[in-house]
């Protein structure tokens, strides 16, 4: 009995692989933002029951001049091929920030009577702060420990997912998005 105790404990905490969503993927400079004015990089690493995600964001929309980065780990990911698409939840375990312009900075670290640089003061470049559980107009993101829902659909060598990494709000699996963001992530070798 102690033994098929322990065994079903370390199957439900193993997490369960959805075919094909495992491994590396990267999208195309994507313009983003009021009337596509930036773009955004976006690079996702989904192994061994985690998900790391790091977004570069740009002042224009070619990709060029670099001016965030937003840098997310989530944990304890659950996958679950159905379907329609593969359903998965993750656990937020980190959420940074880092500016890579001076400009950036100066937004940020501007007093003016109105919240800039996610609430946050004493922005320095190249140096991450924590925006967990802060609203980053126009992106409230989770608090760490909590857990995100979310859909991925993998066809033609692609995948593309419900809410990340443009939504951080979804806590309640009853409310998944039916339908992909446009943002398609290719596979690629590395991170």
């Amino acid at each position: 009995m102690i033994l098929f105790g322990t065994l079903l404990a370390v199957s439900v905490a193993t997490p369960i692989q959805a075919e094909g969503l495992y491994g590396n993927w990267a999208s195309d400079c994507t313009p983003i933002g009021k009337g596509g004015r930036h773009g955004i990089i976006t690079r996702i690493a989904i192994k061994d029951g985690a998900i790391e995600a790091s977004a570069r964001l740009y002042a224009k929309n070619d990709c060029q001049t670099p001016t965030l980065d937003v840098d997310y780990r989530g944990i304890d990911l659950q996958t679950n091929k159905k379907e329609d698409g593969i359903l998965f939840h993750h656990t937020v375990a980190s959420i940074t920030l880092t500016p890579l312009s001076e400009a950036v900075i100066a937004q940020y670290n501007l007093v003016d009577g109105e919240v800039h640089g996610c609430g946050l003061k004493r922005w320095a470049l190249n140096v991450p702060k924590s925006v967990a559980g802060r609203t980053c107009d126009p992106f409230y993101f989770a608090q760490e420990r909590t857990t995100l829902y979310d859909t991925a659909w993998i066809a033609d060598g692609a995948v593309q997912f419900a809410s990340l990494p443009m939504i951080w709000t979804n806590t309640d699996a009853g409310r998944r998005t039916s339908k992909p963001l446009p943002i398609r992530y290719s596979r690629t070798a590395s991170k």
